[in-house]
């Protein structure tokens, strides 16, 4: 195969364009990165495609951590901007989380991914601990003469 030709011609052209425009997206900061996304574009066509229905699938079945580990091996593999990464994520979260995220981030404008996936974890954490004390609490209600 001649990488100087066809599809792995035109999937360089893109990226020499964006770098020629000022673009600073991370598959452009250095030789690895670029070669690693060319490799991986060049290698299974489809790994994009599989990658993408493996994170519209993925939901937080545990805690917001495990979900949010999960999330970003997956989305390693796409090349999707930030706000693009930060819809899925959302769209994963468990309904109580999510809820409490868009209140909190209701007047915040959190663009950047790992900003956004470390409030959901606190606020998934804080979630957690006032349900464990609540359940403690309960308990020594009803338990007491």
């Amino acid at each position: 195969m001649n990488l100087k030709d066809g599809q792995p011609k035109k999937w360089g052209q893109i990226y020499l364009e964006k770098l020629l425009n000022g673009d600073d997206k991370p598959t452009l900061e250095s030789w690895n990165t670029f070669e690693a996304a060319f490799l991986r574009n060049r290698s299974n066509p489809a790994a994009a495609q599989i990658a993408e229905q493996r994170l519209c699938k993925l939901k937080q079945l545990k805690s917001a951590s495990d979900y949010a580990t999960e999330f970003r091996i997956i989305a390693s593999k796409l090349e999707w901007s930030d706000p693009a990464l930060i819809a899925s994520f959302r769209q994963g979260l468990k309904a109580e989380v999510r809820s409490k995220l868009i209140e909190y981030t209701l007047h915040k404008n959190i663009t950047a991914l790992d900003k956004f996936i470390s409030t959901a974890c606190l606020i998934d954490d804080t979630l957690f601990e006032a349900r464990k004390k609540l359940r403690k609490d309960s308990n020594r209600s009803t338990s007491s003469p």
